[in-house]
């Protein structure tokens, strides 16, 4: 009877935990898919943090990567182009 209570409520604590890293992992690609159009610099980053998160609860998110490493990569062109036209 113990052992059945503790393996529920260990069944109970994963699925919280597996339900906490898929809302962080959708948090990751809503940040970067925003930060495709606005501020990647920031965005970006901050999606590539809550990818590395998600990875820590055991969820991984390819996309939410993908979409934070784009938009850093777009943010820091954008950034390029506003120096070298401040420059001129």
């Amino acid at each position: 009877m113990v052992g059945t209570l503790n393996q529920d409520a260990w069944r109970a604590f994963e699925e919280d935990w597996r339900r906490e890293g898929e809302l962080v992992a959708l948090s990751a690609v809503r940040l970067g898919f925003i930060g495709l159009f606005v501020f990647g610099m920031v965005l970006g980053p901050w999606a590539l943090a809550r990818v590395w998160q998600a990875e820590s609860y055991g969820v991984r998110t390819t996309l939410g990567e993908m979409l934070g490493w784009i938009a850093t990569f777009f943010g820091l062109v954008h950034v390029a182009f506003v120096v070298m036209y401040l420059s001129l």
